[in-house]
């Protein structure tokens, strides 16, 4: 990481990060020496994370995340479901109009065989005696 320049938000972003592992540590009454047992990884790597260093990699982050409690909220960084702006993105691409086709679509399910067609106000009990 030491090639690449961060911008000042990301370095900021990072040592909150940082700042806020290790006050859920001590939250949860666990020394670094605790947590990085927890962790699988050195005391060191654990005060390399609560300081903001950008080199901690993916793993050892997950990792806090998961001896904290707190893996689900790892897994919730820019989900597709909450991204506001990727869900905006997708709606600028919906169409204007939607024009029926002239012929019909052919509808199969997953083993690529024709869905039978049902006659028009056919009812799925017609033929059950309900």
């Amino acid at each position: 990481m030491t090639d690449q320049k961060l911008t000042p938000r990301a370095t900021i972003a990072i040592s909150t990060l940082g700042r806020n592992i290790n006050i859920a540590r001590r939250k949860r009454r666990l020394s670094q020496r605790d947590l990085a047992a927890m962790m699988g990884v050195s005391v060191s790597t654990v005060r390399r994370l609560e300081g903001g260093d950008p080199g901690i990699s993916l793993g050892v982050l997950a990792m806090a995340f998961i001896a904290l409690g707190n893996i689900r909220r790892f897994s919730e960084v820019l989900d597709v479901a909450t991204d506001d702006i990727g869900l905006l993105a997708d709606q600028e691409k919906l169409p204007h109009r939607i024009r029926k086709r002239k012929h019909p679509v052919d509808i199969t399910c997953n083993d690529h065989q024709p869905i039978e067609q049902k006659p028009a106000g056919w009812h799925p009990t017609d033929g059950l005696g309900l």
